[in-house]
């Protein structure tokens, strides 16, 4: 259920520093540190774990455009593309490049539109041919043939929804209602990935749902209770929930309890932040990477969020 092959991720852009968007205070981003802890995110999964790896270049008309787990919920052999919950983010689903080099390649975007010439350059630096780029869900429908890929718009134009807001445990599927994700992306996340069910969780002053609380093991949950909106949306999640689940708080900041989950050939991997170290070594995971992405909570940034996990 959580076995992973194929990572997507894109590259940061420069306009992250002046022009992403933040709920509070306006820390000053330093745009080399987040391009350097990237980078090593990527080596993570590529030199690390020996996953494929597709990594787009950013576009600097989105500066949001690292977070790219907002884009699309991925779960088994469905993927839904979503429509971001804040207007100006929503161009960044309009592209998906991916190519079949099997560890890394870089996609050079030569202009914005529903139908582009991109270049493609491969791990080897030579130019490779060039290649005709289209919308996200098209995209993944040629390159990987074995997805079944919705697109929310087409299902419902009123669904929004931010992948932030989704948390899938192997049982069910959290779903919060926050400011950027709506009843009727709900919806439309039901209709997708039925028969799993899907739990409405009320997001209480928090960005996302997973800016709360994510996934570290099976029926292991990480949770930030910090403030008083975290706390209330961690009780709604825990009164959501129809499976049992041991709920481990973890002090400090909001993104020590992000972590990314994956499986590889059928081994756990937990992805985390160095401060929440000593927790997570007394979890029952075979694989702990440390990995400082602490750049990226200076514009609301958590590992889960520039990362897609494809099974495939």
């Amino acid at each position: 259920m959580f076995e992973c092959k194929t990572v997507i991720m894109r590259r940061v852009a420069n306009s992250l520093a002046g022009g992403a968007l933040r709920r509070g205070e306006d820390f000053s981003v330093d745009i080399e540190n987040a391009k350097k802890q990237h980078e090593m995110y990527l080596k993570v999964f590529r030199d690390q774990l020996n996953l494929r790896v597709v990594v787009l270049d950013a576009d600097e008309s989105v500066p949001d455009c690292v977070f790219v787990e907002d884009t699309v919920v991925a779960i088994g052999k469905k993927a839904l593309i979503t429509q971001l919950g804040h207007p100006t983010r929503r161009p960044e689903v309009g592209l998906l490049i991916c190519s079949k080099n099997r560890r890394l390649s870089k996609v050079k975007f030569i202009s914005f539109g529903k139908t582009i010439v991109v270049t493609k350059l491969h791990k080897n630096n030579h130019q490779a041919k060039l290649q005709t780029a289209k919308t996200m869900s098209q995209c993944i429908k040629e390159e990987f043939p074995e997805i079944q890929v919705f697109d929310m718009k087409e299902i419902d134009p009123n669904a929004l929804m931010d992948g932030g807001d989704i948390l899938f445990t192997g049982q069910e599927i959290f779903a919060g209602l926050s400011k950027r994700t709506n009843k009727a992306g709900h919806e439309v996340l039901q209709k997708v990935f039925h028969p799993l069910p899907v739990r409405s969780v009320e997001v209480d002053d928090e960005l996302h749902l997973k800016s709360a609380a994510t996934l570290a093991a099976p029926g292991k949950i990480t949770v930030f209770t910090g403030n008083p909106g975290a706390k209330q949306t961690v009780e709604n999640l825990k009164s959501a929930a129809k499976s049992s689940y041991d709920f481990i708080d973890i002090k400090g900041k909001s993104t020590f309890a992000n972590c990314v989950y994956l499986e590889k050939d059928g081994k756990g991997i937990v992805i985390h932040q160095p401060p929440a170290k000593e927790v997570y070594e007394k979890l029952d995971i075979p694989t702990r990477i440390e990995l400082d992405t602490l750049e990226f909570d200076k514009v609301d940034g958590c590992l889960t969020c520039s990362s897609v996990l494809l099974s495939v």
